[in-house]
């Protein structure tokens, strides 16, 4: 059979198709070995930072190791890094001019901003008598003209800047903050002077740079409703603690952190939700907040510190959304929430926090109890010594501290 010779256009088709096809597969293990790259640095022990902050340079001393230690509690087995976002310019206070403002402490802090100067008119005159020519008439002897009125100096008044809101400015050339210095002043709101690197004013609190992590309330504040500004995520340690006249804060969608005693010493407060994006609330966060009788936390709740409701002695309803909730750390041999109604007045068998048992009540003297299925996990000090000898429970139920059992206590799996 005679055989036919391929067109050279065949020819430059099939060599165009195997260059092209040797350069996809150097660009796939380009690929491949950039992907690895990416890999093996994801797989490195993570930055943690401040929320917002820049991962080049991450040394915000105040909260960016806090945070860290905030994550490693939350997830012990699993750090990871707080995602980065950017809060816009529109949802901040604005920085200010200080020529605008007037100064009304001896320290430089307390600023009012500086009221329109009043509208002054010119003073009435009468308009000179004039002769059938349009001649002025002069004045008779010992009599001024109406010109000689005008030349008259205008009165001068003193600005009133009684009522006027009071800001603390926080300078641009401060970079620290010194929280017992400014929870003693009395103030409207924070604001921060243009040119400041270290914070930003949002809602009249002090926030970090990002403008996502709260610093400091005005706690001296008259207002008795505070609504926290969105993109909040984490509220830094004291930041509303002493703020006694709140009884009411409305907390960011997206907040995820509460840093130890955030609103330790808010007497006034009387309940306050925490969203489905909080995760942790830290040690004595709730510390003597004697009008607060709710407490609700969203459905992602991991980790709880210590102490974090201790003299809350009017706190009825607990409200955690989260059953896998489980992490209540204690100290010092500490019963979590006995302070609370909601603790000593239940009579329930069960108490739970999320799917945490709190508290057993035996409902009588059998020895023996079958654990609800709504409880999912069991520490050892909410049973020891108050309970059953044996219990029956679903394998979905889950022992914590399983060491520190007591080892009289038999359980029966069903």
């Amino acid at each position: 059979m005679k055989q036919h010779p391929l067109p050279l256009s065949a020819i430059a088709v099939i060599l165009s198709l195997l260059l092209a096809s040797c350069a996809a597969s150097d660009a796939s293990a380009d690929a491949d070995t950039a992907s690895e790259e990416l890999y093996a640095d994801v797989t490195l022990p993570p930055v943690v930072t401040t929320p917002g902050a820049s991962l080049e340079g991450s040394d915000f001393d105040m909260f960016g190791d806090y945070v860290a230690d905030i994550v490693t509690d939350v997830y012990p087995d699993d750090p990871r890094p707080v995602t980065l976002t950017k809060t816009t310019a529109s949802d901040t206070d604005g920085f200010v001019d200080l020529s605008e403002y007037i100064q009304v402490d001896d320290a430089g802090l307390l600023f009012v901003k500086r009221p329109p100067e009043p509208e002054t008119e010119p003073p009435e005159t009468e308009a000179p008598e004039t002769d059938e020519n349009g001649e002025i008439v002069p004045a008779p002897d010992g009599e001024e003209t109406a010109e000689a009125e005008t030349t008259a100096e205008p009165e001068t008044t003193e600005l009133d800047l009684s009522g006027l809101p009071v800001f603390c400015v926080i300078k641009k050339d401060v970079k620290t903050l010194d929280r017992a210095l400014y929870a003693s002043l009395e103030f409207d709101a924070f604001a921060v002077e243009s040119g400041s690197t270290s914070f930003c004013a949002r809602f009249g609190s002090l926030f970090d740079p990002s403008g996502e992590t709260m610093l400091l309330y005005p706690v001296n504040s008259a207002a008795q409703e505070y609504e926290m500004p969105p993109h909040t995520r984490v509220i830094g340690e004291s930041a509303l603690e002493g703020a006694a006249n709140l009884t009411a804060v409305y907390p960011a969608a997206e907040l995820e952190y509460v840093s130890r005693r955030a609103f330790a010493g808010c007497v006034s407060l009387e309940r306050i939700t925490l969203g489905d994006s909080t995760v942790y609330v830290g040690e004595e966060a709730f510390d003597g907040c004697t009008a607060l009788t709710r407490l609700v936390i969203g459905s992602s709740l991991v980790s709880m510190g210590s102490h974090v409701c201790r003299g809350c002695v009017s706190l009825s309803e607990l409200d955690i959304h989260n059953a896998d909730f489980h992490t209540l750390r204690r100290s010092d041999g500490e019963i979590p929430f006995s302070d609370t109604p909601w603790y000593n007045d239940s009579d329930s068998e069960f108490l739970l926090a999320g799917g945490l048992l709190v508290r057993y009540i035996p409902q009588d003297d059998g020895g023996e109890t079958y654990i609800d299925y709504t409880v999912r996990w069991i520490p050892s000090w909410a049973v020891s010594g108050t309970g059953p000898r044996k219990l029956y429970m679903s394998r979905d139920v889950f022992i914590l501290e399983y060491d520190g059992w007591d080892a009289s206590i038999e359980i029966v799996y069903i």
